[in-house]
């Protein structure tokens, strides 16, 4: 299968909901081999480890950008080219 980009973006208080998306993904799709990158905005080290744990177990690479600026989160029109 061809290598397929994932993208998530969010912040500590999305990070759950970052972790059920990527979980329900790699499980459906058992032969999808994706690269998943994680922009974060304050997400914790725990929700961090949390998530590069589902990752783990799908052997599936992970990269966290973290994104500190606030005004990340306010542009518009932005695109994300993988």
């Amino acid at each position: 299968m061809t290598d397929t980009a994932i993208v998530y973006a969010g912040d500590d208080n999305y990070a759950m909901q970052i972790g059920i998306s990527l979980l329900s993904l790699l499980d459906n799709n058992p032969f999808l081999d994706a690269y998943v990158y994680i922009f974060s905005n304050e997400i914790s080290d725990d929700n961090k480890n949390k998530i590069q744990g589902i990752a783990d177990e799908f052997a599936t690479k992970l990269t966290i950008v973290d994104v500190p600026n606030p005004n990340f989160w306010q542009m518009q029109g932005y695109l994300f080219i993988m």
